[in-house]
């Protein structure tokens, strides 16, 4: 009984180690730049949609407060209601708080993934057009800006 086992160089998830792999390790004179531009293009992807989550984030903050807001005045204006015609008034307007505080959250929502879509198709750009694109950022971006959020305080801007 032969118990010896061959792999075939051509089996599919051999073929896809071999291509991940030479994704993270190229092989070549030009490894550690294009390892480090490799990187540099994940950094801004992972920054840019760090940014679009707080934007989208502060939307909706602010969005569910005005409808919180808005509600509790409609809410006040029951208390002091005397017809059924200013009951009816108000219960609509409550109505009309909640539909369009869920149109603005759908609205922040559809925003924040064409934000993540865009970021995706830049981090997906040619190699030669993200290395002038990265190094053109390095230059332009200065160190205390590359700092994370947590350090600061604040969000960064993304250019």
């Amino acid at each position: 009984m032969n118990t010896k086992q061959t792999s075939a160089p051509e089996s599919p998830a051999l073929e896809r180690l071999h291509v991940l792999l030479g994704w993270w390790f190229p092989s070549g004179h030009e490894v550690a730049e294009e390892l480090d531009q490799r990187l540099l293009t994940t950094r801004a992807f992972v920054t840019d949609c760090h940014a679009a989550i707080q934007e989208s984030a502060r939307r909706l903050r602010e969005t569910i407060l005005a409808a919180n807001e808005r509600i509790a005045r409609e809410l006040a204006k029951v208390v002091i209601s005397r017809q059924p015609v200013d009951l009816m008034a108000v219960q609509g307007e409550i109505g009309k708080a909640v539909f369009e505080a869920a149109a603005a959250n759908a609205e922040a929502w559809n925003e924040f993934w064409r934000t993540v879509c865009e970021c995706t198709a830049r981090s997906a750009q040619a190699p030669e057009r993200r290395t002038a694109t990265a190094a053109k950022a390095a230059k332009e971006t200065p160190a205390a800006a590359r700092r994370q959020p947590a350090e600061t305080g604040e969000a960064h801007a993304v250019a």
